[in-house]
């Protein structure tokens, strides 16, 4: 009796090309076309980003009562797009950021001011930044930050600086300056003369 091992061969090998194209395709559907996905996603919020920002109008300190005025005004742009809400890092003198969400969306040329408790110690500086939030609760941040500096009236820096009360300031040949904040109540800030 003669057996034909050559058709059988040809079945075996039809059979594992086809078992390594279902792999093949199943590797495409599962692990690729998830990654474009993804990517379609990015562009779609980078392009809302690009449409929608905000600018700090103006930002304060009160050591009284350790809270930061910020005043948002929304840029216009091509889209009106509504945003969830606004990230804002606040910074001290000694580089600690605290960071806090301003939630909601801010209308077009409309301005809105919060106060914002601080945990750290005199803020000086103020960043903002827009974001999104996807269908999955994932968080899309704007790469495009505002930032306001809090120095032009906040007692710190080179020839000022804090002091018990008006008859030290004088003592030490210096003039108070009321429109800076940055001190406690019970201190007044000292612009020194020498």
């Amino acid at each position: 009796m003669r057996h034909n091992k050559k058709g059988v061969s040809t079945i075996v090998a039809t059979i594992i090309i086809l078992a390594i194209a279902l792999v093949g395709i199943g590797i495409v559907m599962y692990v690729i076309i998830p990654l474009f996905e993804g990517t379609t996603e990015n562009v779609d919020y980078t392009a809302k980003c690009l449409n929608t920002g905000v600018t700090i109008l103006s930002a304060t300190y009160n050591p009284d009562n350790s809270i930061v005025k910020v005043s948002l005004k929304r840029k216009a742009g091509i889209g009106n797009d509504a945003f969830d809400g606004v990230k804002l890092a606040l910074t001290d003198a000694s580089g600690e950021t605290q960071s806090e969400k301003w939630k909601g969306n801010i209308e077009v040329l409309e301005t809105k001011t919060k106060d914002i408790i601080t945990l750290n110690e005199v803020i000086t500086k103020v960043e903002a930044s827009v974001y999104f939030v996807d269908d999955d609760g994932e968080e899309h941040v704007c790469l495009q930050i505002s930032e306001k500096i809090i120095t032009e009236n906040t007692c710190v820096g080179a020839g000022h600086e804090c002091v018990a009360d008006k008859a030290t300031c004088n003592s030490k040949q210096g003039t108070v300056k009321t429109e800076f904040s940055g001190c406690t109540s019970t201190q007044v800030c000292c612009q020194n003369l020498f």
